[in-house]
C-alpha cells in the first residue's frame, strides 16, 4: 500500500510537469525535446505579442499552458468525447466536436495546440478557430509532423510545414511567424529511447534507467543546438510545426 502511495505521487509529479522543459521534464519525460520545443513557441507566443486580453485554448486537455496567459482571460474549450485516456480534463466549456458553443469574433487570440490532427473535419475546425478570433486576432497553431502515433484511434494524420501553410493561406489570414521545432538527433534519440522504455514493465526501474541517461541527455541537447546551429535552414526532418496567423478580416 505504500509502495503504491509512493508510486502514484512520483507518476502525478513526472506527470504534471510532462508539458513543462523545468529539470523534473529534462531528467524523467521520454519526450522532453518534443514537449519542451512546443512549450518554448507557447511561451514566445505568449510573451512578444500584443494579444488582448480574451485568449481561447482549442483542445486544451489538461490546460497545461493556462499559467502562460495568466494576464489573460483564460478560456478553454475540448471535444466532450475526447480521445485523451486517463487525462484530467480542464476545460472550461465543451462541446460536440463540430461547431464552437461560442459567438463569432469574441477572442484576441486563439491557440490550438497539436490539436488539428485530431479532428475528423478539419476544415471545420480550422473554420470555427477562425470564425470565433477578433478581426486583426492571433491564431497560435502547432502540428506533428514525424512523430508517434498518439490518442489513437483520433490521430488522423501528419502535416508538413508547407502543409498547415496552405491550409491558412487560402483563408482571410495572413501567416506572420512559420517554423519547425525538433531535429534528427532529437528525434532518434527520443523514440529509441521511448522504444528501450515500454519494454521495462517496472516504473522505478524505468526512473532508474531514465536517470542513468542523463549525461546522454544533455549530450543529445548540446548536440541538437549546433545540429540547429548549422543546419537549421536545410531542415528537412523535424518533429513539428508552428504558426502564428493574423485574422485579416
Amino acid at each position: 500500500m505504500f509502495c503504491e502511495e509512493i508510486k502514484l505521487r512520483v507518476y502525478k509529479c513526472i506527470k504534471s510537469n510532462f508539458y513543462s522543459n523545468n529539470l523534473i521534464s529534462f531528467v524523467f519525460n521520454v519526450s522532453y525535446f518534443n514537449r519542451s520545443n512546443i512549450f518554448k513557441e507557447v511561451s514566445r507566443f505568449a510573451k512578444e505579442n500584443r494579444i488582448g486580453n480574451e485568449v481561447l485554448d482549442v483542445g486544451c486537455g489538461e490546460s497545461p499552458y493556462k499559467h502562460l496567459f495568466d494576464k489573460h482571460k483564460y478560456t478553454g474549450l475540448d471535444i466532450e468525447l475526447s480521445g485523451h485516456a486517463g487525462v484530467n480534463m480542464a476545460a472550461d466549456i465543451y462541446y460536440d466536436g463540430k461547431e464552437f458553443p461560442l459567438v463569432s469574433n469574441s477572442f484576441d487570440a486563439v491557440i490550438c495546440t497539436e490539436v488539428i490532427t485530431h479532428s475528423f473535419d478539419q476544415d471545420l475546425l480550422i473554420n470555427e478557430i477562425l470564425r470565433v478570433t477578433k478581426p486583426q486576432g492571433l491564431i497560435f497553431v502547432t502540428t506533428p509532423f514525424l512523430w508517434l502515433e498518439n490518442e489513437a484511434p483520433y490521430d488522423n494524420n501528419r502535416f508538413t510545414l508547407f502543409g498547415i501553410v496552405n491550409r491558412f493561406s487560402r483563408l482571410d489570414c495572413e501567416i506572420i511567424y512559420k517554423n519547425k521545432y525538433g531535429n534528427l538527433v532529437e528525434l532518434v534519440y527520443q523514440l529509441l529511447l521511448i522504444f528501450l522504455l515500454k519494454r521495462i514493465p517496472f516504473i522505478f526501474l524505468r526512473l532508474c534507467i531514465q536517470i542513468l541517461f542523463l549525461p546522454l541527455t544533455l549530450l543529445v541537447s548540446i548536440l541538437s543546438f549546433i545540429f540547429d546551429r548549422f543546419w537549421r535552414t536545410e531542415k528537412v526532418v523535424y518533429t513539428g510545426s508552428v504558426l502564428v496567423i493574423r485574422k485579416t478580416r
